[in-house]
């Protein structure tokens, strides 16, 4: 059986704190939970509360945000109704069942990613495990991810991941931005970076 907290741990460190950053889809985000995507978030009531005791927010890339934020994020930080909240969401709509999987960084890849990219990250591990690719993980799916090789399964994995990131640059060049930082979710089951060498 694989531990969310583990995986939370790990997850939670590549999320952050809060953003604003008008290139992200996702708009404004606190740890990585989209506003735009999850506006009923209980937490952003706190998020909001933190805000209107701050001075307005200065332009994005400024030094005058960068000092803004970084007050912000230090006393979201302070609040364990907060952070229980993050944790809360986390294991509500991305966990799910996925303790019933028995390698712990299987688990934490494909938690990670469906995180990062949603459910189609589900279909990703469905394909490399070689069972109907439906986006939803049940029996046969958890059978199949526990009896594959997990070294072969995320080698599999994270090129479905890698394509994909390379694939809404494609779409949208302004999305470059974040290059980056979705290849450093891309890791390899021994936990060293994965190959993307040549990639422009």
């Amino acid at each position: 059986m694989s531990n969310f907290d583990n995986a939370y741990k790990r997850t939670i460190n590549t999320e952050g704190g809060y953003a604003n950053d008008p290139r992200d889809r996702g708009g404004e985000t606190y740890k990585g939970v989209s506003r735009n995507n999850w506006p009923r978030w209980s937490g952003w009531r706190i998020v909001d509360g933190v805000k209107n005791n701050l001075v307005k927010q200065p332009p994005h890339g400024t030094p005058e945000y960068r000092n803004w934020v970084r007050e912000l994020n230090r006393q979201l930080a302070g609040s364990p109704l907060l952070q229980n909240a993050v944790m809360a969401f986390y294991k509500n709509n991305f966990w799910g069942n996925l303790g019933e999987i028995t390698d712990q960084r299987v688990a934490e890849e494909l938690f990670d990613k469906r995180v990062n990219c949603g459910d189609v990250a589900c279909r990703w591990i469905q394909r490399a495990a070689a069972v109907v690719a439906d986006g939803t993980i049940g029996p046969k799916s958890l059978a199949a991810i526990n009896a594959a090789d997990p070294a072969a399964l995320l080698s599999k994995f994270n090129d479905a991941a890698f394509h994909y990131y390379e694939g809404l640059i494609r779409v949208d060049s302004s999305q470059a931005v974040f290059r980056n930082s979705w290849y450093g979710r891309l890791k390899n089951y021994d936990g060293s970076q994965f190959d993307t060498e040549g990639v422009a």
